[in-house]
């Protein structure tokens, strides 16, 4: 990290609000913040100096580079150097950042080939041509160069790469041929030396900031994506920072959802066959790959996540623990205020919940100076660039998860409800719960549940209500939770929340009305 980090978190007992509908989103994000703000009063800032932040790094081992070779020529004395090499080992996912040399803390990109020319002569060398490659997957880099007497001239060579090297999915052998010839195209050096092509999905965990090549927020499934979230905004529209942290959060809460309804699920898929006994290897999915598999570990799933919120035009970050990652996204442009994620959670627990998680882990881990944070912002700046061919079956698309799903299974619990004097007219009468779909009750509390006093003596509770049913909900169906009076001639309602389709989803519902009222319920998925 080039900058101190100030992080603030929300207290591991804040939960936010659940959200039912695009205003209510809105209503509910902006009472969040609200709540930071009292909280900010109340606890400090938790800076993590650079030495804190790199706790987590400081026991990697020195990689092991290819030493420099020298060869003598008539005349000549050539050294070689293969700065991207790890060992005989070839990084391909991270090919097409040879030769920009990103200002990366442990690793220097660098070029495929370095050559130093010293023409040891008392006469000027003309038109001496250098040539590498990789053979089969790439074309050729090619330079011719003028020595003066006496002089050295260094020359990079870096050559294009073609799709069968970006394609790669498994380790292959390989081999770089390097040629120099003179002006006549006399051969005057030849070498080819013998490299392992590692599969496009390696890489390697002490140079964090590479990871940034797997986060592809210009992917078409990620445009999917993304664009799928925002049916769940007011507008249909992910502004970003153009509108407040509210709107900045509420469009965070719809990613979340929208990833967890693609089916994806946590799975530990690790593996490389990287042989090194001094780096942490690790085959590591694109994220259209993680959507296509409906799969993910820790370290996919974040970078999913990053993807959809770059995406966006959102400023990110991957928070590292020891053994774990999730994501932190910025809340606000102009203020240094973090929401964290625990992206495993995805699909099995609410965004309140995933937002918890993380925040303990971070105030966890900032307590005790071993948190690691990969700054996007910064790694994008340093010129790592995303992976430049789309990974995944070329003809997957999320329309096939989202479009041949047409209806769901659920389990709905009412769980509890209360009723402050205000909506009550300062009577206590008879109330009950139910819920709607498509206008028919398929529960009611109705005659089986007396209400009885909370704290506040004047305040109505019941609790325990305890049932559940088991309802198929179509595309088109209306799902209402309401709480009613119960009068002598009709029934008159007190509260009542419409939730849609796209807001269904596994999680517990609380619903308020404006005096404080709500509704407790809880809503899951049947796989």
């Amino acid at each position: 990290m080039n900058k101190t980090k100030f992080i603030k978190y929300f207290l591991a007992g804040l939960m936010l609000l659940p959200v039912f509908s695009p205003v209510a989103t809105y209503a509910k994000s902006k009472n969040l913040l609200n709540q930071i703000a009292e909280i900010a009063q109340a606890i400090s800032q938790l800076s993590v100096d650079q030495a804190k932040a790199e706790k987590a790094t400081e026991n990697a081992q020195p990689v092991k580079k290819t030493p420099k070779e020298t060869h003598k020529l008539k005349g000549m004395t050539i050294d070689i150097e293969y700065p991207f090499l790890i060992g005989d080992s070839f990084l391909t996912s991270a090919s097409h950042l040879i030769g920009t040399e990103p200002e990366l803390n442990k690793i220097d990109i660098g070029d495929l080939v370095r050559v130093t020319v010293h023409n040891n002569t008392g006469r000027k060398i003309s038109g001496l041509q250098l040539m590498a490659k990789v053979p089969d997957y790439s074309n050729p880099a090619i330079e011719r160069i003028d020595l003066p007497a006496g002089s050295s001239v260094t020359v990079k060579l870096n050559p294009t790469f073609k799709d069968s090297l970006l394609d790669l999915v498994e380790q292959r052998p390989g081999s770089i041929y390097l040629g120099i010839s003179s002006a006549e195209n006399k051969p005057l050096f030849k070498k080819t030396k013998r490299i392992a092509l590692l599969s496009r999905n390696d890489t390697i965990l002490q140079f964090p900031p590479l990871l940034g090549v797997f986060v592809t927020p210009n992917d078409k499934r990620i445009d999917e994506l993304v664009s799928y979230a925002a049916e769940k905004t007011g507008d249909r529209t992910m502004a970003g920072y153009q509108r407040d942290a509210a709107s900045v959060i509420s469009e965070v809460r719809a990613i979340y959802d929208t990833i967890g309804e693609t089916g994806i699920h946590y799975r530990s898929a690790t593996l490389s066959f990287f042989d090194s006994k001094n780096l942490n290897a690790q085959r590591t999915y694109y994220p259209a790959e993680s959507l296509e598999m409906t799969g993910a570990n820790c370290l996919d799933g974040s970078l999913l996540f990053v993807s959809a919120l770059e995406n966006i035009g959102l400023e990110t970050e991957l928070v590292f623990p020891p053994g774990h990652v999730f994501v932190g996204v910025k809340t606000q442009k102009d203020k240094d205020e973090w929401l964290f994620i625990e992206t495993t959670m995805v699909g099995n627990a609410a965004f309140e919940q995933a937002v918890q998680t993380a925040n303990e882990e971070v105030a966890k881990n900032v307590e005790a100076g071993t948190l690691f944070i990969l700054d996007f912002k910064q790694v994008r700046e340093s010129g790592v660039r995303p992976f430049p061919i789309a990974a995944g079956s070329k003809d997957f698309s999320l329309k096939s998860k989202f479009q041949t799903k047409s209806e769901r299974i659920y389990d709905v619990k009412l769980e509890s409800a209360y009723i402050p004097p205000q909506d009550l007219g300062g009577a206590r009468p008879n109330l009950f719960v139910t819920v709607e779909q498509n206008k028919n009750y398929i529960l009611n509390s109705q005659g089986t549940q007396r209400w009885v006093a909370r704290d506040n003596p004047n305040m109505l509770i019941l609790s325990s209500l305890n049932l559940t049913k088991r309802i198929t909900l179509g595309k088109a169906d209306e799902i209402y939770f309401g709480i009613w009076q119960e009068g002598m001639v009709s029934n008159a309602n007190i509260a009542r929340w419409k939730v849609t389709w796209e807001n269904f989803v596994s999680k517990n519902f609380t619903m308020r009305t404006q005096s404080g009222g709500e509704l407790k319920v809880t809503v899951k998925e049947v796989r």
